[in-house]
């Protein structure tokens, strides 16, 4: 889900394969501090074991920074068809919502 919601604030290549779509999203220039570790971490390529509370721990920071980006970015508010979605990230409910 953070790969499409961050897609329309990044320049996106044409791809012709998955390996290449991979490194697409793994490259995106305008993405949460830590993305690429904890989209790895979160898709089981981080190369070395990790426990559920890893995984819980990037999955949780993934969300909170493109919440975060989401906010800030005009682009980024619309970039979700939801009802009111632009209220939760502009009034704080999203992310008090992640943080219960």
């Amino acid at each position: 889900m953070c790969p499409s919601l961050l897609a329309p604030l990044n320049e996106l290549p044409p791809v012709s394969n998955p390996c290449e779509a991979l490194q697409t999203v793994l490259g995106f220039s305008i993405a949460p501090a830590h993305y690429r570790e904890d989209m790895l971490v979160c898709f089981g390529f981080s190369g070395s074991a990790t426990g559920s509370k890893d995984v819980y721990q990037s999955a949780l920071r993934l969300a909170k920074g493109v919440m975060e980006l989401l906010q800030a970015s005009p682009a980024g508010r619309a970039v979700d068809p939801t009802p009111h979605i632009e209220r939760y990230l502009t009034d704080g409910s999203l992310k008090r919502y992640l943080e219960q």
